[in-house]
C-alpha cells in the first residue's frame, strides 16, 4: 500500500522522511492528499542578489550561467572552454536527460559573454572544464549564497531553470503557444508536458500580482 503525495506514491514508512524534506512545499507538512505542487523558482530579485553576494567568482559565474541558461546543474558543471562561443554570444550544453543527448546552443547576454571571456582567461591553462565542482558543492554553496541574501525556505539548484521558465513565460510578449515553444527549446524540453507548469500560476504569482494591484 503507498500513499499518494506530490504526485508520487510513496510507501507509509517514508513518508514522514518526505513530508521533512520536500523542498517543493517549502518543508511545510501535512501535505493535502494527491497533491500537485508547482515548482518554486527564483524571482529576478532573488537571483540577481545571489549572483552579487557569491562568494567566489566562480560561484558568481556558475549561478550567472544557470540564470540565463536555464541549465541543469549537471549539465553546467560538464561545460568545457569548447562549449563557450563568444563571438556568437553562445554556449553549447548538452542535455543530460534525453535519450538523443541533444547538444543545443543556448544564447547568452553581452554581460555574461564578457564576464566567461574575463572568466576563462583567468583559468589555468590546462583546465579545459569551467566549473570543476561538484553538484554537492555548488549546491551547498548556492544555500550559502541564499541565506546571506535573506532567503530563508528550501533552495535547490533546479530552481535556476524554473526561474528563467516563468520569467520567459511573463516577459514574451508573443501568442500562448508560440511563447511555450521558445520555452521548449531553451530548456530543451522534448515534449510540451512539462512546459505547461511554467505559465500556470502559483499560490505566489497570484499573491504577487494581487498586491500589485492593491498597491496602485
Amino acid at each position: 500500500m503507498t500513499i499518494t503525495q506530490c504526485g508520487k506514491d510513496i510507501p507509509p514508512e517514508k513518508l514522514a522522511l518526505h513530508q521533512a524534506r520536500c523542498s517543493r512545499c517549502g518543508g511545510k507538512p501535512p501535505h493535502p492528499p494527491g497533491s500537485r505542487h508547482l515548482p518554486d523558482y527564483f524571482s529576478g530579485q532573488e537571483a540577481v542578489d545571489i549572483i552579487a553576494t557569491a562568494d567566489a567568482w566562480h560561484w558568481k559565474v556558475l549561478f550567472w550561467v544557470l540564470w540565463e541558461t536555464g541549465a541543469r546543474i549537471g549539465e553546467a558543471l560538464r561545460l568545457k572552454r569548447k562549449d563557450f562561443l563568444p563571438d556568437q554570444h553562445l554556449l553549447g550544453i548538452e542535455t543530460e536527460k534525453r535519450a538523443d543527448h541533444y547538444y543545443g546552443l543556448l544564447p547568452v547576454s553581452s554581460d555574461l559573454c564578457d564576464e566567461l571571456v574575463g572568466y576563462i582567461g583567468a583559468l589555468p591553462a590546462r583546465q579545459q572544464f569551467l566549473f570543476p565542482y561538484t553538484v554537492d558543492g555548488a549546491t551547498k554553496a548556492l544555500k550559502r549564497t541564499a541565506v546571506r541574501t535573506g532567503i530563508t525556505r528550501p533552495i535547490r539548484t533546479h530552481m535556476w531553470r524554473h526561474a528563467l521558465g516563468k520569467r520567459l513565460a511573463r516577459e514574451l510578449q508573443l501568442p500562448e503557444l508560440d511563447a511555450l515553444n521558445i520555452i521548449r527549446q531553451q530548456l530543451r524540453h522534448k515534449g510540451w508536458r512539462s512546459v505547461r507548469v511554467y505559465v500556470e500560476v502559483t499560490p505566489r504569482d497570484a499573491a504577487e500580482q494581487v498586491r500589485r494591484v492593491l498597491e496602485a
